[in-house]
């Protein structure tokens, strides 16, 4: 996201050094989150089905998403694309808030299950195995990686 803002901020053709740094923040911002969201779900969900099915959606998302965000692009729009940077940042933003969120979420459902369980300590889930826990992530032993 930082730079999404600093492309949009800088003009490309008097800032040429400042822009081609503020790329390479892009190419890592692209293909780290994917690796992380995708390791995230897949250990949040102790059933096979949920993780093929999650796990398809996601790719499918950010498939459209890139599809969507390369057009935006527009060539009247060049060479500042303030427009189309603004929007791809406005997503960006909006992905950090829903992953904050959920995050916050499952803290908060953890230690709801902690006081359910009148456990002193909390219940980490690495705890209990995933095979012992025959109801799946309604099994009260079930912890969230938060």
């Amino acid at each position: 996201m930082v730079g999404y803002l600093m492309l949009a901020g800088l003009n490309p053709l008097q800032n040429t050094n400042a822009s081609y740094a503020a790329t390479f923040l892009l190419s890592m911002g692209t293909y780290i989150p994917s690796c992380l969201a995708h390791s995230w779900h897949n250990n949040i969900k102790t059933d096979e089905n949920s993780r093929a099915m999650i796990t398809g959606v996601m790719v499918a998302f950010s498939s459209i998403s890139a599809i969507i965000s390369a057009q935006m692009f527009l060539g009247a729009w060049a060479p500042k694309y303030i427009q189309a940077l603004g929007v791809t940042g406005a997503f960006q933003a909006l992905a950090i808030i829903i992953t904050a969120g959920l995050g916050s979420w499952m803290r908060r459902e953890n230690k709801k299950r902690d006081r359910a369980m009148g456990s002193t300590t909390p219940l980490k889930p690495e705890d209990t195995p995933q095979c012992d826990l025959v109801e799946g992530d309604k099994d009260i032993r079930f912890r969230y990686w938060t």
